[in-house]
């Protein structure tokens, strides 16, 4: 597993609303290529540094963070440390997270079942990538969107959907910017 750290680019003082848009379309845009251009997503995350990682300029850019190469079950907690890392030394003000996920409608009783084993080999599991936004000020946004077959290569993003504000499961997701997260 390795990390790549592509070039900033300067988003000057954008408002909060709008550095959310800016920072989802630019990791929703990624995203989408990387699907059609090889079939799959590689996690990543779009940051919004106030430090530029390369220059140390200080200022708003918007970094990718990507990770390269194959990633094991065991590589999960060192991207989490490496990425954690990243927020710190480049005083991160906000994070849009990409990455594969399966999902699946199912029924509250089958909710406990799912526990253990999650949706790898549940019959009626879809594959979707997700974007998960988070900032300092707690502002937390989820979007998703199917993954649609097109041919070996040419797989494509569906429509996105943005999870509803509140929503429980959307208010676990987040951690990042949390005091223990930055400490």
């Amino acid at each position: 597993m390795g990390v790549k750290v592509g070039e900033s680019m300067n988003v000057g003082n954008a408002a909060s609303g709008s550095m959310a848009d800016s920072i989802i379309r630019s990791a929703t845009a990624g995203a989408a290529m990387n699907m059609v251009l090889t079939g799959f997503v590689s996690p990543a995350a779009w940051v919004v540094a106030r430090l530029d990682p390369k220059t140390k300029e200080r200022g708003r850019f918007i970094v990718p963070f990507v990770l390269r190469g194959a990633f094991s079950p065991g590589d999960k907690d060192r991207w989490d440390a490496a990425l954690r890392k990243f927020i710190s030394a480049t005083d991160a003000e906000a994070i849009c997270l990409v990455h594969e996920a399966w999902t699946a409608e199912v029924s509250k009783e089958e909710v406990a079942t799912l526990m253990d084993g999650g949706l790898t080999n549940h019959p009626r599991r879809k594959e979707v990538v997700c974007f998960r936004f988070e900032d300092v000020r707690g502002t937390c946004r989820i979007l998703i969107a199917p993954v649609e077959a097109r041919g070996p290569l040419g797989r494509k993003l569906g429509s996105f959907v943005e999870l509803p504000d509140g929503d429980e499961e959307v208010a676990k997701l987040g951690g990042f910017f949390t005091p223990e997260a930055r400490s």
